[in-house]
């Protein structure tokens, strides 16, 4: 049992002075999110950000919904989407962002059936705390109820 003990401390300490290697960029290989990209809009630049360290992580390439063509989104099999939670107590248009138009105006042409879909929202809860989750709320319920 001593014999035991010793050798995992000594395994322990000996790797406590391996010198770290530098850490590599992950290789992207098949996934499921190969037929995938991230659309986003933004009004400070947070969700803008937020888009760019997903995209990088997932190798993904992004693009904000305003200028995104109703042709790109039907060719994936899944999208990620990512949305201010600002909301401007509007009945339509709630988000001050292109995603209002494209809700309104490109989301009813394209047929969702069997997209997986993603949402992320970046916002301020501390001075927001009541609508904080609003819009991606909406934005998630949108995208739910575009298709049968």
């Amino acid at each position: 049992m001593k014999l035991y003990i010793a050798l995992l401390a000594t395994a322990s300490t000996a790797s406590a002075f391996v010198s770290p290697q530098p850490r590599q960029p992950l290789a992207h290989t098949s996934t499921s999110l190969d037929a995938s990209a991230i659309y986003y809009s933004t009004q400070t630049g947070n969700t803008q950000t937020c888009a760019e360290y997903i995209a990088g992580a997932a190798g993904l390439d992004m693009e904000d919904v305003g200028d995104v063509a109703d042709a790109d989104v039907l060719k994936q099999d899944s999208i990620i989407v990512g949305a201010p939670t600002w909301h401007t107590d509007s009945e339509t248009e709630r988000s001050g962002t292109s995603w209002d138009d494209w809700l309104y105006n490109n989301l009813p042409n394209i047929d969702m059936s069997g997209k997986k879909v993603a949402v992320f929202g970046c916002g301020d809860q501390q001075s927001y705390k009541y609508v904080f989750s609003v819009w991606v709320s909406y934005l998630i319920l949108i995208l739910y109820t575009s298709h049968d």
